[in-house]
């Protein structure tokens, strides 16, 4: 999923919705579980936006 990510979205951000649609209707619990993993990792950064986050890669 980061090969993904770094491909589809390269240095922009995106949400977990949006990645959620875009890599065919994956499950929302195992995007989440991605980001977060990722997060932790240091290889995403989560900029929040009110009540929304959305994610970049480093």
């Amino acid at each position: 999923m980061f090969y993904f990510v770094l491909s589809t979205y390269g240095t922009n951000e995106f949400s977990t919705k949006q990645l959620e649609k875009d890599y065919r209707d994956v499950a929302y619990a195992t995007v989440r579980t991605f980001v977060m993993k990722f997060e932790e990792f240091g290889l995403l950064k989560a900029q929040k936006y009110g009540s929304r986050v959305k994610y970049k890669v480093k």
